[in-house]
C-alpha cells in the first residue's frame, strides 16, 4: 500500500498538473490584485510576519481559500519531488550507476526540496519587512544600524509623482512606468549607514538595492506628498534582514550547475547511443 502511495505520488503526470495548478494559481492572485480589489490587503501580507496574517485572513476569505489552496499545491508538489526521488533516483547513486541518463536528477529534485524549504522559512521565520517612507535628513534604526538618508538625485519629471489627496500620483505604479516616465540609472538615493561608529556612503537605486552583511535595503519608488512642495521629495524604503540570503542563493547556483551537468551527461549519453 505505502509503496503504492509513493508510486503515484511521484508520477511525473502528477507533477505537471501540479505545477501547472501553481501557475494558474499564481494568475488567479494577480487577478485578485489587480481586478478583485485585493491589492492591499495583499501589500498588508506581504509586509508583517506569518503569525500575524489570521486577523487579516478573517476578513478576506476569498484571500483565505486563495492562500490555503496556493500553500497546498506547493506542499503536495514538495511532497511528489521527494517521492520520486526516493522511489527513483536515490536507487540510481546507491547502485552507482553513472551512466544512467538520469543520474544527476537526484541532486536537482534535493536542490528544488531545499528551496523549498528556505521559502518556507522565509516567510514563516524571517520575511518580516520594515516598509518607511523617508525624506533628506531622515534617519532609522535597523538591526543595530543608523540610517540616514542623505540625498535624492531625482532627475525624471518630478511632477509625474506628485501625490493627489488620495496618494495616486500621474506616473501610476512605478512597475508600469515606461523609461520615459522613470528611468532607474537616472534615479538615486544616497545614505549613510552607521555600523559602530564606522560611516559607510551607500547608494540605492529602483532593483539597484544596497546590500550589507545579512540586511538589504531596497528603494521601491519616490513620490512628493500632497500639498507639499518638490523638496519634500520621499524615497520609500524596504530593510530586509534575512540571515539565509547567502546559504539561499548557493542553493540556486548548485541547481543551475546541477542543470547544466544534466544537459551535458544526456549528450553524452546520446552520444555513446550513436556510437
Amino acid at each position: 500500500m505505502i509503496q503504492y502511495s509513493l508510486k503515484q505520488l511521484s508520477s511525473m503526470r502528477l507533477a505537471f498538473i501540479l505545477l501547472c495548478a501553481g501557475i494558474v494559481w499564481f494568475g488567479i492572485g494577480m487577478g485578485l490584485a489587480d481586478l478583485g480589489g485585493y491589492r492591499s490587503s495583499l501589500k498588508q501580507l506581504n509586509s508583517i510576519a506569518l503569525v500575524e496574517w489570521w486577523p487579516i485572513m478573517q476578513l478576506e476569505p476569498v484571500l483565505l481559500l486563495w492562500l490555503s489552496s496556493l500553500v497546498l499545491v506547493f506542499f503536495l508538489l514538495g511532497c511528489s519531488t521527494l517521492a520520486c526521488t526516493y522511489t527513483s533516483l536515490i536507487p540510481l547513486w546507491q547502485r552507482r550507476r553513472w551512466r544512467h541518463k538520469q543520474i544527476m536528477l537526484a541532486p536537482i529534485h534535493l536542490l528544488t526540496l531545499l528551496i523549498f524549504v528556505c521559502h518556507g522559512l522565509d516567510v514563516v521565520w524571517v520575511h518580516q519587512p520594515t516598509k518607511i517612507e523617508m525624506q533628506v535628513g531622515d534617519s532609522t534604526q535597523f538591526e543595530g544600524t543608523t540610517i540616514t538618508l542623505k540625498h535624492i538625485d531625482y532627475q525624471d519629471d518630478i511632477a509625474a509623482i506628485r501625490a493627489d489627496l488620495q496618494g495616486h500620483t500621474a506616473a501610476g505604479r512605478i512597475t508600469r512606468r515606461s523609461i520615459t516616465q522613470f528611468d532607474p540609472r537616472h534615479n538615486t538615493a544616497e545614505f549613510v549607514v552607521s555600523i559602530q561608529q564606522q560611516n559607510i556612503n551607500a547608494q540605492a537605486r529602483f532593483l539597484e538595492p544596497y546590500q550589507w552583511q545579512s540586511n538589504k535595503l531596497i528603494v521601491t519608488d519616490f513620490y512628493v506628498p500632497y500639498g507639499q512642495p518638490d523638496s519634500a521629495l520621499t524615497a520609500k524604503v524596504t530593510l530586509i534582514h534575512n540571515p539565509l540570503t547567502a546559504f539561499f542563493f548557493g542553493c540556486y547556483l548548485l541547481l543551475l550547475l546541477s542543470l547544466l551537468l544534466h544537459v551535458l551527461h544526456l549528450s553524452l549519453c546520446s552520444k555513446r547511443l550513436e556510437d
